[in-house]
């Protein structure tokens, strides 16, 4: 919804930024932030998955309603300041005949990345945005398998075994009922574990979707940044740009699809939410009364 725009701007206008102040600036800072939100929050999913199996009865508690409204917020104001970085660095530049680029003024040029006094921009955003969430990723659902896996082997099931004796000393015969405790493996994991690793099932997806929707990205910004000249001459570095910006816009897209299919949750608080907006009820005081959407979702 925010990136489109701006490719439709660019492809009409043959690449050539419009007039307006602050354009170049306000698109890549609007890219790169909902860009730098979404790694974020699949990180955050992550780790409360991580909580909820690994640390069930310390940590779980305080994953509240309010407490995730306000990891939220925080997802995107953390976001909002590399993206700003990111974004002052784009300016509408254009090429001179000895291949030279310069600043021009508004509606002449292009937006491009002119970069500041620190040379290592894109290594640091492809560490902070590319490698460190992919490792910490990793590192819980190495965390949550093996949790899920001790939960499985150790798991077992106590079954009562009443043992009848009569009391013949009493005037009326009583029976005794000794019970007994077995302890037996169970074959199959618990209900809940079958949907805790539906739920992991689903975060592997989407982290893999991510790890190959991005990293063209970060290789293109690599290549382009150090090939300079030679690059706009290669017809495989020029088809880089198109091909990692349609594999963004294809992990945006294949995110909402994977919750819906492997979610049956989503599912049901999507539905639910599709019938308070579009399909209100009436009651017989004449207002209006909308669905109830689970808060636990």
């Amino acid at each position: 919804m925010v990136g489109v725009p701006f490719d439709l701007v660019s492809l009409w206008r043959e690449s050539k930024a419009p007039a307006i102040i602050g354009y170049c600036e306000s698109t890549s800072t609007a890219i790169s932030w909902f860009t730098f939100s979404s790694i974020l929050i699949i990180m955050a999913l992550t780790a409360e998955r991580l909580v909820a199996i690994c640390y069930p009865f310390s940590l779980k508690s305080w994953f509240t309603k309010k407490t995730v409204i306000y990891v939220i917020i925080a997802i995107w104001v953390l976001s909002f300041f590399p993206s700003v970085y990111i974004g002052l660095q784009f300016k509408q530049v254009a090429t001179d005949f000895c291949g030279k680029i310069h600043l021009v003024e508004l509606g002449y040029g292009s937006c491009d990345f002119v970069g500041w006094n620190f040379a290592y921009t894109f290594e640091v955003m492809l560490l902070l945005t590319f490698v460190l969430p992919i490792a910490f990723i990793l590192y819980c659902y190495v965390r949550i398998l093996k949790t899920l896996n001790l939960m499985t082997s150790t798991q077992t099931v106590h079954h009562p075994v009443a043992n009848q004796t009569s009391d013949s000393s009493a005037t009326t015969p009583t029976i005794k009922q000794n019970f007994l405790q077995i302890h037996q493996r169970q074959c199959g994991p618990a209900m809940s574990e079958k949907a805790q690793k539906v739920v992991i099932k689903m975060l592997v997806t989407i982290s893999v979707v991510f790890f190959i929707c991005y990293l063209p990205y970060h290789v293109e910004r690599l290549i382009v940044w150090y090939s300079n000249e030679s690059c706009e001459q290669s017809i495989i570095c020029l088809l880089l740009y198109p091909i990692t910006g349609l594999l963004q816009y294809i992990s945006a897209t294949l995110n909402p699809i994977i919750y819906n299919l492997m979610s049956y949750r989503f599912r049901t608080a999507f539905r639910l939410l599709l019938k308070r907006l579009f399909l209100p009820t009436r009651t017989k005081g004449g207002t209006t009364d909308h669905a109830t959407i689970p808060l636990h979702l």
